[in-house]
């Protein structure tokens, strides 16, 4: 019976592929941040209601931060 391992070249592939994924994934992350933050204050120089604006705005981060805790939690498993 022949035992089946991992060569160390290649876990360490696997592990820079894993670290540009999650590096990528936290640089979107980010860049959606920025967008809200664009897209809000471009709403309260349009004219728009703070009262509408800023709700929005907590709305989408809140979403935002619910699925980067969601792909912490699942990385951490």
């Amino acid at each position: 019976m022949t035992k089946l391992t991992k060569s160390p070249k290649n876990t360490n592939n696997q592990n820079k592929q894993h670290n540009l994924i999650r590096n990528a994934i936290a640089f979107l992350f980010i860049l959606q941040a920025l967008f809200i933050g664009v897209k809000g204050n471009h709403d309260l120089l349009s004219g728009k209601s703070p009262l509408d604006v800023i709700p929005w705005m907590l709305t989408q981060s809140i979403e935002l931060l619910i699925k980067a805790k969601g792909l912490e939690d699942k990385n951490k498993q």
